[in-house]
């Protein structure tokens, strides 16, 4: 535990100048100011300015339930493209719901991504990485899974694998893996000749039917 914190029997708060590095258990925790380390918690809540840092870099930290709000942050590390969830990037894993009900394109949440050199990484390929499952995603039906929710997101790539970034860019989007509703960050490459080039038919096509 870093300065910062203070506890009580069932409740750790830690301030907004301060950390707290949870490798064992712990109860509930509110976050103020940074939250990181392999281990678990019980209720999670991330406070507007409050920053979570999953795992020893990168890890997977679990939860009994969690609450985001707006202006909080979630640094995302990754060291390999083609690895696990929890082990090559982080992964929070919530038994509960994960609480998204304040966050919206107005409101949005921070998401930075982090990586040096990123094992197993193709720039001309897609990537998906969960980094948050949970039994439920609460908040709207715009949280349902198969949705872009990029514009809740504000993202930070600037230190993603030496700027050696995508060439779209990242989106975020919700979907399942077993029972769980997840979030996953998706790296987009830019188009291929080759599917370009089955756009520009599609096109054609559609144009001369329409004719």
């Amino acid at each position: 535990m870093n300065a910062g914190a203070s506890i009580t029997p069932s409740t750790t708060t830690v301030e907004s100048e301060g950390g707290l590095k949870v490798n064992g258990a712990a109860g509930t925790v509110i976050v103020n100011g940074r939250l990181s380390g392999s281990g678990s918690v019980g209720a999670l809540s991330l406070r507007s300015g409050g920053t979570l840092a999953v795992g020893n870099s990168p890890g997977l930290l679990s939860a009994s339930s969690a609450t985001w709000s707006p202006n909080s942050n979630f640094e995302f590390e990754i060291t390999n493209a083609s690895g696990t969830a929890g082990t090559s990037w982080d992964l929070l894993s919530v038994a509960g719901s994960l609480d998204l009900t304040t966050i919206s394109s107005t409101n949005k949440m921070n998401l930075k991504i982090l990586s040096t050199a990123l094992l197993n990484y193709n720039s001309n390929a897609e990537y998906s990485w969960i980094f948050a499952q949970a039994a439920s995603l609460g908040g709207t039906d715009s949280w349902l899974s198969g949705q872009d929710v990029t514009d809740r997101f504000a993202i930070n790539s600037t230190g993603f694998n030496d700027n050696n970034q995508p060439g779209r860019g990242f989106k975020v989007v919700t979907g399942t893996s077993g029972s769980l509703a997840t979030l996953s960050l998706v790296a987009i490459p830019e188009p291929t000749a080759g599917s370009l080039l089955l756009l520009g038919i599609a096109v054609m096509l559609g144009v001369r039917r329409a004719r």
